[in-house]
């Protein structure tokens, strides 16, 4: 099936711009490449963001958690609020490479993450019952081994379906989910304290846990029913025939799927320069980011200590709650750095994964230490080494984003440069391979016209 499309219309790079961000199915796409669109964002967001935020909600609940009665219950105290991060990031490290080898595999896609939504729900449940220290660091531990595929491989599964003009805005729509996340664990934590607290024996923090299993399982089953995979993952039953050939060819010329893992995939990665400005790009954004998680231990302190102004922030209350929230922009550097790196690998899929899933690793596994250092739970709510150290690495993230767009800016035009002298080389041998042929039809000529002569004699 061949993808037909009018040519787009010319317009200004500002207006192109807002078209870009509010035109999700462009009026030069065919009528059946929209359809198919909107089918794909039905299917592909819904469950990608429902799960997403699940995720999140979790992870956020634990916090919220902690300061709602757990800490007392299950006997925490001094850093062991930094150890259960320890314990999930380290796992979270631990997955990304084997979980993100099993979830680029066409044939295990489709059910995979669905599969796992199902594992969450599970221990989600089992975190509403610890008793110790011990049973929580086991139960963080193998939640963030089985959600370790879903960033990258959410990301992964997008790069694989849209084009590039297409990617971001889904990506950016399908990150929303991490701050909705964050921001309903908020509002779950108040109902279940005011609410739930002592219903049928249990804490309001356990009743956090309880709602989040709950809100988890339903989503698993949407996933198994609308969860697409890769285009070259058997055909979802929502796909016709054509729009199933279509997924496979509208990105031929534009992107290549999916092959194996091979040390050739290595050895091309690890000679890119890209990869080394991406990893500690990824590293100082993760960790100098860290303190925007941290603003549930400053309310509780708020709430404590409400007359002593933070020694480091000496600024009303209002101006931190105002920071605080400003900060959650940081949160949109991820979608973007990950959707341009799905677009400048869009023609090496192996290598698209595996830079992915080890910026990904590597950056969680400083995120697993460094804060022990620069965010003791036990400095609470000041920490003189860890805004400090956030602002050094927020600027190098910055900065090695001019150097990444540089490198490949450089590359994409030399690109672009021996594209057009092997073209120009073409043309040139075109021409003369012309000239030859039209001088030996000459000679032909001249060398037959006396023989025809002799003959007619």
């Amino acid at each position: 099936m061949v993808v037909a499309r009018a040519a787009p219309p010319k317009r200004s790079a500002l207006v192109e711009l807002i078209y870009n961000l509010l035109d999700w199915y462009p009026s030069h796409y065919s009528a059946e490449e929209r359809k198919f669109l909107r089918k794909l964002d039905c299917s592909i967001l819904i469950f990608a963001t429902l799960s997403y935020f699940v995720m999140h909600l979790d992870q956020s609940n634990v916090q919220n958690a902690y300061v709602s009665g757990m800490k007392e219950a299950v006997n925490l105290g001094g850093n062991d609020l930094n150890y259960l991060s320890v314990a999930y990031y380290t796992a979270y490290v631990v997955g990304q490479v084997p979980m993100l080898a099993i979830q680029t595999r066409p044939q295990f896609t489709r059910w995979f993450l669905p599969a796992l939504c199902i594992i969450w729900a599970v221990l989600t449940f089992a975190q509403s019952r610890v008793t110790k220290p011990w049973h929580l660091y086991l139960i963080r531990a193998l939640i963030g081994f089985t959600e370790a595929p879903t960033f990258t491989g959410t990301h992964y599964v997008l790069g694989s379906w849209y084009n590039s003009t297409e990617l971001f805005k889904r990506a950016g729509t399908w990150f929303t989910a991490y701050s909705l996340g964050s921001m309903f664990s908020g509002y779950l934590q108040a109902a279940a304290y005011n609410n739930l607290d002592g219903v049928h024996g249990m804490e309001g923090w356990q009743w956090l846990f309880i709602i989040d299993g709950i809100f988890t399982l339903p989503i698993a089953f949407i996933g198994f029913a609308l969860y697409p995979g890769l285009p070259t993952s058997p055909k979802p039953w929502f796909l016709t025939s054509e729009e199933y050939e279509m997924a496979q060819e509208r990105l031929s010329d534009d992107h290549k799927q999916s092959g194996k893992l091979s040390f050739d995939v290595i050895k091309r990665t690890l000679s890119s320069p890209m990869i080394w400005i991406q990893i500690p790009m990824y590293i100082c954004l993760v960790v100098g980011t860290y303190y925007t998680g941290l603003m549930t231990l400053w309310l509780k302190a708020a709430m404590l200590f409400c007359t002593i102004v933070l020694y480091v922030w000496n600024v009303p209350k209002g101006f931190k709650f105002f920071v605080f929230y400003l900060s959650g922009f940081s949160g949109i550097a991820s979608p973007v750095m990950f959707s341009w790196i799905n677009v400048t690998l869009r023609h090496d899929p192996e290598q698209r994964a595996l830079v992915t899933s080890t910026m990904l690793t590597i950056g969680y596994a400083f995120y697993v230490w460094v804060p022990l250092l620069t965010f003791p739970t036990v400095e609470a709510p000041v920490y003189h080494k860890g805004y400090g150290s956030s602002i050094g690495l927020v600027a190098a993230t910055w900065a090695l984003s001019l150097l990444a767009f540089f490198v490949y800016g450089r590359k994409e035009s030399q690109k672009r440069a021996m594209a057009l002298d092997e073209a120009s080389a073409g043309s040139e041998k075109g021409s003369l391979e012309e000239g030859e042929s039209e001088l030996e039809e000459k000679e032909g000529g001249a060398a037959v016209s006396p023989q025809v002569a002799i003959s007619a004699a």
